[in-house]
């Protein structure tokens, strides 16, 4: 079976066998973040559960392709709608820290993990997961600013409007000299 141009795909086509498309988990991958980017969340979700079948088996998959896994899964349980009281990614993200304290070390993982509990309306969380003690600082800008922006919500949902809003102005701030140094 070849690979279908974008133009071809449907969301109920299967993803092709990993003897026919060797390189489909990249292309899925890179994909579904474009589904989510946009919203397109029921098509997301159709693709995550095709991508994890078609890696099913494999003893090598790059890193980037776990971690855009491990990513839209979170992500997936973020969008939920709670049926009663508070969201799952809340206790998920805090079983993940609880067994991996130091993935809050990496700025990706921090700065994701902070979102996602935002998504799932635990400010308090996202401010510590925000906030939490890094090997060292980030030399990225457009990090720092992340960190800053994230802090801001998450200090505006606990009603520390004087932090919120000096955050919010370092983290665009950091973002006008990321765009000035391109």
């Amino acid at each position: 079976m070849p690979w279908p141009c974008m133009l071809d795909w449907h969301p109920s086509t299967r993803l092709p066998s990993r003897s026919t498309a060797p390189n489909i988990s990249v292309f899925t991958s890179q994909y579904l973040q474009t589904l989510t980017t946009v919203g397109a969340y029921a098509v997301a979700d159709k693709t995550l559960a095709d991508l994890k079948d078609a890696l099913t088996g494999n003893d090598i998959v790059p890193p980037s392709i776990m971690e855009t896994v491990f990513n839209q899964d979170l992500y997936q349980v973020a969008r939920a709608i709670p049926e009663n009281g508070q969201n799952p990614v809340i206790e998920r993200l805090k079983k993940l820290t609880a067994d991996n304290p130091d993935f809050l070390k990496s700025p990706d993982f921090r700065i994701a993990f902070s979102y996602f509990a935002l998504l799932g309306g635990d400010f308090h969380l996202a401010d510590e997961y925000a906030q939490a003690p890094q090997t060292e600082p980030s030399e990225n800008r457009q990090i720092r600013s992340y960190d800053s922006l994230l802090q801001s919500l998450a200090a505006a949902g606990q009603k520390d409007y004087p932090r919120s809003l000096r955050l919010a102005r370092e983290g665009v701030e950091q973002f006008h000299k990321e765009i000035l140094s391109h």
